[in-house]
């Protein structure tokens, strides 16, 4: 029995581990999507113009893998209307040099309204 109790206390504690995981996924950005790139190894690479880049104009691009489909339809079909959208990305934070900065793996994805 108190074998068991240890078990199960070791799967609650692995299992808590992988929520904060995603928990902490920072790498926010709103804009729109410029381009769509598939790749071999079953990934699609979405490159977002945020809304305000300043002076220098950048993208921020994050992956979405095709076992999520369900993210990968909404930003193509965000790409097709012109939507504008807001990406969480699994990036520990956004990079802030380059022409190009990654985002990690999509978490979240809201399509806004265009306006």
């Amino acid at each position: 029995m108190k074998l068991n109790k240890t078990i199960l206390l070791i799967l609650l504690g692995l299992s808590a581990f992988c929520q904060v995981g995603k928990a902490n996924a920072t790498c926010s950005q709103d804009g729109n999507i410029v381009r769509a790139v598939s790749t071999v190894n079953s990934v699609i690479y979405y490159y977002i113009a945020p809304s305000s880049t300043g002076i220098t104009p950048y993208n921020v691009y994050f992956l979405v893998r095709d076992t999520d489909m369900t993210n990968a339809n909404m930003l193509l079909a965000a790409l097709a209307g012109g939507h504008r959208v807001s990406i969480l990305g699994s990036a520990t934070s956004c990079p802030t040099t380059g022409p190009n900065r990654f985002g990690g793996e999509v978490q979240t994805v809201n399509v806004l309204p265009r306006y």
